[in-house]
């Protein structure tokens, strides 16, 4: 069994994939901009944890670390930040996507968060 390099990627693969079932999870169901927003982001976030998680590639970080950023700023960008669940969700999934592949991305150059410094 191969060894996982980052376990941020898993952890990316089910937060794309809470994001893209969070409309119907949340009654939002109705609002195409929420359900759109959600399955494109959530889907190519859960595809790129994925990818990562089976064949790591150092750009697929920044890629989550992108999607993580769209995610966070989205419902105000796309004007659905007055709709509390929506909202909630996607910053709160967002501002971890970004946080975890800012890390993943830190700690192949040898520095984490966690313990400071340089390794």
């Amino acid at each position: 069994m191969r060894q996982l390099k980052h376990w941020q990627d898993p952890v990316n693969t089910l937060l794309g994939v809470l994001l893209l079932v969070s409309p119907w999870l949340l009654g939002h169901a109705d609002h195409k901009i929420i359900v759109a927003n959600a399955v494109i982001a959530g889907g190519l976030l859960a595809l790129d944890g994925f990818g990562a998680t089976l064949a790591p590639r150092p750009w697929e970080e920044w890629v989550a670390a992108a999607l993580g950023l769209w995610i966070t700023c989205s419902p105000w960008v796309l004007g659905f930040g007055n709709i509390d669940g929506a909202t909630a969700i996607a910053f709160g999934i967002g501002f971890v996507v970004l946080v975890l592949a800012v890390w993943a991305a830190a700690s192949d150059q040898g520095w984490t968060p966690i313990g400071g410094g340089a390794h």
